[in-house]
Formats: structure tokens, sequence, C-alpha cells
């Protein structure tokens, strides 16, 4: 097995790696993932102490000659809680299933079918094959307690609210405009 990467490391030629049935491993710092940083709100303290995402992407060729990508990324992600606002530690792990196509004919043919990745010919960066997939595997929500965060805001009223029906007065409820128009 060959590594074919470019100077900094990270570049790859997907059709050569899976015309030689190869696989391409390594870690790359979580702030070479520019869109997936802004995505998880990442401050700059916790980026520079941030682990590598961990990656391992075997490549090949299949049956009827189809470039394939198998493989898994694990990372961590610091998100921060939409629902309580409050920063989340989480560790993910992305399993890559993909076809991969070099002419946008084959991509759309084949995306009746298959998770196709549409690449140029050639070297392609590593970040640049796997951050979409990265950005999808973000859940909608990361806090673990849910409704039940304290943090949360109170979208329920308590049930010792009633209110009672004697005391709203049936009106238009324009009427207040009425009197804006009078002044």
């Amino acid at each position: 097995m060959r590594r074919l990467m470019g100077a900094d490391g990270y570049f790859i030629d997907p059709r050569e790696l899976a015309r030689r049935d190869s696989t391409w491993s390594g870690d790359i710092a979580l702030d070479r993932f520019f869109r997936l940083v802004d995505s998880l709100e990442v401050p700059p303290e916790k980026l520079h102490v941030s682990a590598d995402i961990k990656i391992e992407l075997q490549f090949s060729r299949d049956a009827e000659g189809r470039y394939r990508l198998n493989g898994l990324v694990g990372f961590p992600a610091y998100c921060k809680c939409h629902r309580c606002l409050e920063p989340v530690d989480l560790s993910l792990e992305v399993e890559l299933d993909a076809v991969l196509a070099f002419d946008e004919r084959d991509a759309i043919s084949l995306g009746k079918m298959y998770e196709v990745i549409h690449l140029p010919k050639g070297n392609i960066s590593v970040v640049d094959l796997i951050e979409d997939d990265l950005l999808l595997s973000i859940p909608k929500d990361v806090c673990e307690l849910g409704e039940k965060c304290e943090n949360a805001p109170k979208t329920q009223y308590p049930s010792d609210s009633v209110v009672d029906e004697k005391d709203v007065e049936p009106g238009n409820p324009f009427s207040i405009l009425a009197d804006l128009k009078k002044n």
C-alpha cells in the first residue's frame, strides 16, 4: 500500500488509490476543516486544544468497475446546544460508503442508486473529500437532557396559571388601533 499525498500530506488521488485497492489513514487537525469549525461554533481557545480528526479511508473498485470509498472518521465535536445555549462536548463517528464519479454524466446516472461523490480527476484534498459528510453528521439536538435541561427556556406554562374566562373581556382586538388613531 502506497499513500499518494501532496506536499502538505493531505492530498490524495482517489482514482489511483482505488485502482490499487488502497487505504489512506491519518489524523488531520480540526482547524483545517473551516466550515466544520464554523458550524460547531468552536471558540478559539478550544480549537487549539481539540484533538485531531482520525480518518481511515478505503478505496476500491467493485465488480462493475465503479470506484468506491468506504471509511470511518472519528472526531471530537464541541457544539453549542440550540436549546440551552450551553457548550456540549461530543465524540462523533461518521461511516462513509459512496461511489466516486469523475464526470457529471456518471454522477447523475449513479446518483439514482448510490451515494455519489463527484470528484475532479487528479489529486483532491482529504478535507474537501470528507467535510460535507462531517457537517451532515452533526446532530440536531446535542444536549442529552433534551427538554429536561435546566438551562432550556420554558416552553410550557405552569398548570397553576389558569386564566379565568370571566376575567377576559370580549371585544375588538383592533380597538387599540382606534385609540392610537385618535391621538
